[in-house]
């Protein structure tokens, strides 16, 4: 079904911020991975993995993650998760839903301004509160899919092997792995992984050209076990004999 649009670990940002960092009245900046074995953080400290136990509820969340610009209409909520209710008894469910969903991301008492879920003008956007964190480097970087797709494009955009290691970083996993069959994932999945075997050729062929031939076959080891068909990468054999000419037109990835 198509989407209708108009652990412990520390979470992506790397940079974090603890409670000592944040503005007294601000709600600490929400920071989700994707990427990977799925995890929540409201600041430094991890939402429980209990919280998520009803489907509607993570789905509710999960689909706004995958959405162009974290947002979704009411209606095209109400078609994902409940296609097959009436209207009335639709917008009965979500409200129930994202009262949940509120439950599981605010701090306990949050008024509507400290909420990470924003209802209005008939769409659902999901509010991180990065932006209001004061003197903390954590931005756009709250979620890691997004993070990973930023540095990627920049990666790729420049001719630096260091800038491609550092995109790949952040790519610690399948994006939303627990839901590999979820039609509303798939095209976010497909993307972000494109991305990185875009980033692993482009990081093969800068090794190359500065003699790091071992990284290059490494970015091409991880490239071809993503995808053994991929037509330049499985010419790593050329290697051996000290010269690797990408074949004009053949770099699909």
């Amino acid at each position: 079904m198509s989407i209708r649009t108009l652990g412990s670990a520390s979470p992506v940002g790397r940079d974090c911020p603890t409670s000592s960092s944040r503005s007294s009245s601000a709600p600490p900046p929400l920071h989700v991975r994707a990427l990977g074995a799925f995890m929540v953080w409201r600041g430094d400290e991890p939402i429980p993995s209990e919280r998520w136990s009803r489907p509607t509820v993570t789905l509710l969340f999960k689909s706004l993650l995958s959405a162009p610009g974290h947002r979704l209409t009411r209606d095209g909520e109400i078609d994902l998760l409940w296609p097959d209710a009436d209207p009335d008894a639709g917008a009965n469910s979500l409200r129930v839903a994202t009262h949940r969903l509120r439950a599981v991301l605010d701090l306990p008492g949050a008024g509507s301004s400290a909420s990470y879920l924003r209802a209005e003008q008939g769409l659902f956007a999901l509010d991180p509160h990065s932006a209001r964190v004061a003197g903390v480097g954590v931005g756009a970087d709250w979620l890691d899919a997004d993070a990973f797709d930023r540095a990627a494009r920049a990666a790729l955009a420049g001719r630096d092997a260091a800038a491609c290691r550092a995109a790949l970083d952040f790519y610690s996993g399948e994006y939303l792995s627990d839901d590999h069959y979820a039609d509303w994932a798939i095209a976010r999945r497909e993307d972000l992984s494109t991305r990185r075997r875009e980033v692993l050729f482009h990081l093969a062929r800068l090794s190359v050209e500065t003699g790091e031939r071992e990284g290059a076959r490494r970015a091409l080891r991880a490239l071809l076990a993503d995808d053994p068909c991929h037509e330049e990468g499985a010419a790593a054999d050329a290697f051996a004999g000290g010269r690797w000419r990408p074949r004009r037109g053949a770099a699909r990835v």
